[in-house]
C-alpha cells in the first residue's frame, strides 16, 4: 500500500512511482512523473493510466490532487487522413458561405438562447435561465438529482457551496447595475454594479428554491439608458452559506415538516465561531460580508469562561451577544443541564433574537446537538435531521455517518411518542420544562 508525503506518491517499497490513478483513503488521485500528484489540473488520463479504477479520458484534479470525477469528457477519436482532407474542403466552403452571410448580418446582435434589449446602441443580453440554477457544487447537484448517494458526496469531501454565476454581456454601454430580488417590482432589491466588460458576477448566498427576479439598467457615455429584465429560479436545495473566514455554515431554513410546513430560510445560520477566540482561524474576515443577513443576536452555545468583560460580537457592536454554556450528545440528560436547555429555547422563542447567528466553537457538537432537538421541535422528518448533523462531515472528519448524534436518539427511547418529533417535544416539554407556548413561538418563528 503506497502513501502521499508532500505531494509525492511513494509505493510499498518506499520509492517515487508514476502509477497513473491511485485510490489512498477511498480518493483518487493521479501519481504523475517521478511520483508528484496532479493538483489543480486538467489531465488527459490514458486507458493504460485508469488501473482499471475510471474511464480513460479528461479529468480535473482540484488543489488537493483529488479527482473531480464530474468533469469526465470523453476522448477524442482520431480522424483518417482522407477523412481530415474531406473535413478541410468543407470547411473551406463553410468558410465562404460565412463570408457571404457575415455583411447581411453585420450590425446585428446575435439572439439565439439570449433575452436581449433592442432600439439603441445599447445592447444588454443575459442567457435564458432554462433550467433551476443550484447553489452546490456538482457532487451535491448529482445527489439531488438521485444520482447518488449522500454517503458517497460526502466520502469526495468537495466543498458544497457554490455561488450563482450570473452571466451577461453589454455593448455602447460604460455603466451598467444589476438589481436582484425576490419581488418583482424589485422593493427588496439589492443593487449590483456591473463590470460591463467582465460578463459575469458571483453573487454570493442567494436563497434555494426561490424565485428571483433581476433588472439591468446600463448606461452609455451620453446618459442615455436601457433595462432588460428576467426572472429565474433557484433549485430547492439545503442552502449552504459563504461568509470568507467561517467554515461549517448553513442556513437550518428549506426543510419540509412532516405536517406538510416549511422551515423559513434566513432565521438561523449555524457555523463556527466568528472571533477567533477558541480557533484563531475561524474569524469572520469582514463583518460587512454579514450585514445582509441582518442578524440581530450571536447565539453563542460556549463557554462563559473564554470571555472577557468588554467582549463584543465580531458581527457588529449592535448585535446582541449571548452565551449559554450548553451541553452537547447525551450530555443533555445530564441532571442539572435542564435550566441550561431552558433558557437556551427560551431564547430561541423570543422573535426578537432573529435573524440569529448560531454557533460553538466548530458548529459541530453543541451547535449540531441544539440544532437536532430544535428541528425536532419544527416537525422535520428524522432523515432530514440526521442529514442536516453529517452536513458537518464536509468540513470536519468524524461526522459523516452521524454516530456521535446516537446518544440523543438512545436517550430519547424511553420518552412517549412514536415518532423522534414528538419524543423531543415530550421531552423539551414533560422534562426540560418550556411551555407549550414558547413551542408554539418557535414554530411561529420559522414555519411558513
Amino acid at each position: 500500500m503506497g502513501k502521499i508525503v508532500d505531494g509525492v506518491y511513494y509505493n510499498s517499497d518506499g520509492n517515487p512511482a508514476h502509477r497513473g490513478i491511485i485510490e489512498l483513503d477511498g480518493k483518487l488521485y493521479y501519481a504523475g512523473e517521478n511520483g508528484n500528484i496532479i493538483k489543480d489540473e486538467t489531465k488527459v488520463v490514458h486507458s493504460v493510466m485508469t488501473n482499471g479504477l475510471i474511464k480513460h479520458g479528461t479529468y480535473y484534479f482540484d488543489p488537493t490532487g483529488v479527482i473531480d470525477l464530474s468533469t469526465y469528457k470523453k476522448p477524442k477519436k482520431r480522424k483518417s487522413k482522407k477523412f481530415k482532407v474531406l473535413g478541410s474542403v468543407f470547411i473551406a466552403v463553410l468558410v465562404i458561405i460565412a463570408v457571404f452571410a457575415l455583411f447581411s448580418i453585420l450590425g446585428r446582435f446575435i439572439k439565439t438562447n439570449f433575452q436581449s434589449s433592442e432600439g439603441s446602441e445599447i445592447a444588454i443580453s443575459v442567457p435564458e435561465f432554462k433550467e433551476e440554477v443550484y447553489l452546490c457544487s456538482p457532487q451535491m447537484k448529482q445527489y439531488y438529482e438521485g444520482d447518488c448517494s449522500f454517503a458517497d458526496v460526502l466520502k469526495l469531501g468537495h466543498n458544497p457551496y457554490r455561488p450563482l454565476v450570473f452571466k451577461y454581456e453589454l455593448s455602447g454601454a460604460e455603466s451598467a447595475v444589476l438589481l436582484l430580488g425576490e419581488e418583482n417590482d424589485f422593493s427588496d432589491a439589492v443593487e449590483y454594479a456591473l463590470n460591463v466588460p467582465k460578463k459575469e458576477l458571483s453573487i454570493n448566498n442567494l436563497k434555494t428554491g426561490t424565485v428571483y427576479y433581476y433588472k439591468i439598467t446600463a448606461t452609455d457615455k451620453a446618459g442615455k439608458s436601457k433595462e432588460v429584465t428576467g426572472s429565474f429560479k433557484t433549485a430547492d436545495t439545503n442552502r449552504f452559506i459563504y461568509l470568507p473566514g467561517l467554515y461549517n455554515t448553513r442556513d437550518i431554513g428549506g426543510y419540509k415538516t412532516v405536517d406538510n410546513k416549511r422551515v423559513r430560510q434566513g432565521m438561523l445560520i449555524r457555523g463556527t465561531e466568528a472571533d477567533g477566540l477558541v480557533e484563531n482561524t475561524y474569524y469572520l474576515s469582514d463583518p460587512k460580508d454579514a450585514e445582509r443577513f441582518g442578524f440581530v443576536c450571536d447565539f453563542d452555545l460556549r463557554n462563559s469562561s473564554i470571555f472577557n468583560a468588554g467582549y463584543k460580537s465580531r458581527f457588529g457592536s449592535n448585535v446582541v451577544h449571548k452565551f449559554y454554556n450548553s451541553p452537547q450528545y447525551g450530555g443533555i440528560f445530564a441532571k442539572g443541564q435542564e435550566e441550561t436547555l431552558r433558557q437556551i429555547f427560551s431564547d430561541l422563542a423570543d422573535r426578537r433574537n432573529y435573524p440569529m447567528y448560531l454557533h460553538c466553537t466548530y458548529g459541530a457538537d453543541r451547535t449540531g446537538t441544539v440544532v437536532f432537538l430544535l428541528q425536532g421541535l419544527l416537525g422535520v422528518s428524522e432523515e432530514d435531521m440526521l442529514n442536516e448533523y453529517k452536513m458537518t462531515g464536509f468540513w470536519a472528519s468524524g461526522f459523516a455517518d452521524g454516530a456521535k448524534i446516537n446518544p440523543v436518539i438512545s436517550g430519547l427511547e424511553g420518552v412517549d411518542g412514536k415518532t423522534i418529533n414528538e419524543k423531543i417535544h415530550n421531552y423539551m416539554v414533560g422534562t426540560v420544562g418550556i411551555t407549550e407556548q414558547q413551542v408554539a413561538q418557535i414554530r411561529a418563528v420559522f414555519l411558513e
